[in-house]
């Protein structure tokens, strides 16, 4: 079994509080695939499915993952939101449609530093997007605390939804780092913004 699969199914046991992605009737598995990649990117190791297509764990859904295969393979199926949501204490759904919800509404970038301070308290939480078709109904989003909804293009507002989990990912994980660019390993410590120069002296 490659590298990659083994830490990412390792790291899947430690991470307890960090946000559960939740995909209500998503569709197509090449997108639950790169919806897997892209939590892997990010650190984020949880996926419940609500729903899916009985064809969804299909070879194009692996192909996609790209090596995040563990991710798809450790993921709860559920029948509907309410079921897959029951242990969590606060729940996001994310839409690019204004609803008739009396729901707080945060950016991603708000959002992000919402669920850093109630993960630090011990909070669950999750993350609920909605299929490739319409998205979340009315019924779906009344199962969220918040609604979060990112700045798009009125003229074409609608996100693949792998697309939509990375924006929200990438912020949260921005939000937990220490301001490090790029890969960090043991060799390799990352990069910050601005000119490199501690490898540089100045030329005579």
């Amino acid at each position: 079994m490659p590298k990659k699969i083994i830490k990412i199914a390792q790291k899947m046991q430690k991470k307890q509080n960090d946000p559960v992605i939740i995909l209500a009737n998503p569709q197509l598995g090449y997108n639950v695939g790169a919806v897997a990649r892209v939590m892997a990117n990010f650190d984020l190791y949880k996926l419940r499915l609500v729903n899916p297509r009985d064809d969804w764990l299909a070879d194009e859904t692996y192909s996609s993952a790209s090596g995040a295969s563990a991710i798809l393979d450790h993921s709860g199926i559920f029948n509907n939101v309410r079921e897959s949501i029951s242990d969590l204490d606060f729940v996001y759904a994310t839409t690019a449609r204004r609803r008739d919800l009396i729901k707080a509404v945060l950016s991603p970038k708000s959002a992000a530093k919402d669920m850093s301070i109630r993960i630090k308290n011990g909070q669950k939480i999750g993350l609920l997007f909605g299929g490739e078709k319409s998205g979340l109904s009315n019924d779906e989003l009344s199962y969220a605390d918040t609604i979060i909804t990112a700045p798009v293009n009125p003229e074409f507002a609608s996100l693949n939804l792998a697309q939509a989990v990375c924006v929200i990912a990438y912020e949260f994980y921005s939000d937990i780092t220490k301001g490090e660019l790029g890969r960090v390993t043991e060799s390799d410590k990352g990069r910050t913004e601005g000119l490199p120069l501690e490898k540089t002296r100045g030329a005579n």
